[in-house]
């Protein structure tokens, strides 16, 4: 389901004169939302109507919801590309408002624990997609964020796409900003930086550790001393969710 910024967005191409076609190319979305979004006079409306079709699309995995976040410890998105390789076909919206409902009624403090870092130990890399007006255009806008786990400062960085060159200048622009790297990144499982996980191994794109090693050597004066080598083994640890 789309957000509201997308369908107002949408409307707004229409009342302009667009086409369906265009709308759906210009938005990324299907036709058959584009309709739908036209056809409901509200954005509560349209939200409604796609909330009990796919309620039911997302209660059907609860147990397996469960075991990931409770067991595995994963994170949303995480459980998301693991249901979808399972079979899911509800949308994201869907899941992360039956997600957000499992964890009021499961109190995770009882049966998890806050996993505490030391000082320079550890930083997380992620970013989210939106949908804004800039002018007169509606365009498709990526928020990098690198956050330091032990102090929870962040650092944002505003990117038109999400390729492998974007996330390099937004983590070098981090690390920069911060005066040195982590010795563990908390990553997702983008192709741009992950070729291959499992239980057992992960395999590592490998523009992503050279990228990674000559970030290294630039900031090791300011970071502390070490090798490459050691270092590239420091990224073979990365922890991934």
């Amino acid at each position: 389901m789309i957000k509201m910024n997308e369908w107002t967005a949408i409307r707004l191409l229409r009342d302009k004169g667009q086409s369906i076609k265009k709308i759906s190319v210009i938005m990324k979305v299907s036709k058959n939302t584009v309709r739908k979004v036209l056809r409901r006079g509200s954005y509560k409306e349209y939200r409604g109507e796609n909330r009990r079709e796919s309620k039911s699309k997302v209660a059907v995995w609860k147990d397996e919801i469960l075991k990931m976040l409770v067991k595995d410890n994963y994170i949303g998105s995480r459980i998301l590309n693991e249901l979808k390789t399972k079979g899911f076909g509800g949308s994201a919206t869907a899941f992360y408002d039956y997600l957000a409902r499992i964890k009021r009624e499961v109190d995770l403090s009882k049966i998890s624990e806050r996993y505490e870092t030391a000082e320079g130990e550890m930083a997380q890399f992620d970013w989210s997609p939106y949908t804004v007006s800039i002018g007169e255009k509606v365009c498709r806008v990526i928020i990098f964020t690198t956050i330091l786990c032990y102090s929870r400062y962040r650092r944002y960085f505003v990117s038109l796409d999400d390729k492998q060159g974007s996330i390099f200048e937004a983590l070098e622009d981090a690390f920069w900003h911060f005066g040195g790297v982590p010795k563990r990144l908390l990553v997702d499982n983008a192709k741009a930086m992950v070729k291959k996980r499992t239980p057992v191994e992960t395999e590592w794109n490998c523009k992503f550790l050279e990228f990674m090693g000559g970030i290294w050597r630039d900031l090791r004066g300011i970071w502390g001393q070490g090798d490459l080598g050691s270092f590239v083994r420091n990224v073979r640890f990365f922890l991934t969710k």
